[in-house]
């Protein structure tokens, strides 16, 4: 029978092991570099670092924690159970799949659009890129980073429809940790109009 440390050592193996998988299948680029990571955009998850700095966890890496500063940790920053926490938030499954101003072939109600009464709504992606293209060449210097980064994050996606914040330039695809929980709200919005 394994001893306690045996058991212990087993469960970070097998955390380390999730993160590698989830990583491969739903991770993207991260904010600070070229790898890719799981991006935590739910605020209840973006745990404390060090408690005299102020880092929290923004992206998981395969090795690292990474703040929203950019900054490096080692997994043992944060207590075990809350990394748990992180990866098993990731671990749902996508329960919805996002249509022409649909979800899962329910047609949402068009107020919420056009009132702007959801932070989000579903975009084409493709005519975000054609959009995002168009912007791109009449903006002034000083305003071309942002699109660019944004351009290049939707060309390495495949989702043809994502959620896309109205207020600012964040995008929800599946797989991330709120995009569920986005999508049911969006439902329950659409029938209570």
């Amino acid at each position: 029978m394994a001893n306690l440390k045996e058991k212990l050592e087993a469960l970070q193996q097998e955390l380390l092991d999730k993160i590698n998988s989830l990583i491969e299948f739903k991770g993207s680029i991260s904010e600070h570099g070229s790898d890719k990571v799981l991006k935590i955009r739910e605020n209840n998850l973006q745990f404390n670092i060090d408690n005299t700095n102020g880092h929290y966890v923004e992206e998981i890496a395969t090795d690292k924690l990474i703040s929203q500063h950019g900054y490096e940790f080692g997994f043992e920053c944060i207590p075990l159970e809350n990394l748990c926490e992180i990866i098993d938030a990731f671990k749902e499954e996508v329960q919805y799949v996002l249509g022409d101003n649909s979800i899962n072939g329910v047609e949402l109600n068009e107020k919420i659009t056009d009132e702007e009464l959801f932070e989000y709504r579903i975009e084409d992606r493709e005519e975000l890129i054609s959009n995002l293209i168009g912007w791109i060449s009449e903006a002034r210097y000083s305003s071309k980073g942002m699109m660019v980064d944004d351009l290049e994050y939707l060309m390495e996606i495949n989702d043809d429809y994502i959620l896309s914040s109205i207020s600012t330039n964040e995008y929800v695809i599946e797989g991330d940790i709120d995009f569920n929980r986005l999508c049911q709200e969006l439902l329950e919005l659409s029938n209570s109009l």
